[in-house]
């Protein structure tokens, strides 16, 4: 047993002794942390600024009795079902989808000249670009779908973001 005791002691770590070695060390770790932070300050000075415009919008269950709502409720009703939720929950996610969809983002890159804007080739590098910079989250619990939209002008962001409302 005192062969187990002994070799415990050996393993145990001295805190004066690691105390010991960050104090020798102590102008190594302070010039380290001084270099990182000037890169750090450095490289986001250079950074453009990136502005983001966000938009709340409220999931309501369809009333209307027309062909687009029943198809659509028939939809999600169909995901909800496949994937085990609430057909509110698959409403928002279908929401969420349509969102991102073509036929909503080529008006809005043809109504800001989108492909002059990002300096891209065509119109679907415009809304490629567009949907990188569009963010569409979905809260279940509050009903909401959150949309954001980034980007290097504010306004363009605000306005880009209204627009989908």
């Amino acid at each position: 047993m005192s062969k187990e005791l002994q070799e415990t002691k050996e393993e145990e770590i001295n805190l004066l002794d690691l105390l010991a070695i960050l104090l020798k060390r102590k102008s190594l770790i302070i010039s380290i942390t001084s270099t990182v932070a000037v890169i750090a300050v450095i490289i986001t000075s250079l950074m453009p600024p990136k502005y983001v415009a966000e938009a709340k919008i409220r999931v309501y269950k369809f009333v209307s009795p027309g062909l687009e709502s029943k198809l659509i409720s028939d939809i999600t009703i169909a995901i909800a079902n496949q994937q085990g939720q609430q057909s509110i929950q698959a409403e928002q996610d279908f929401y969420a989808y349509v969102l991102k969809s073509r036929r909503i983002l080529d008006p809005i890159v043809d109504r800001f000249d989108l492909v002059k804007y990002y300096q891209v080739k065509s119109r679907e590098d415009a809304r490629n670009t567009l949907a990188k910079n569009l963010n569409v989250k979905v809260d279940k619990e509050a009903n909401v779908i959150v949309i954001s939209v980034e980007d290097k002008d504010p306004k363009k962001s605000g306005t880009a973001c209204k627009r989908f409302c």
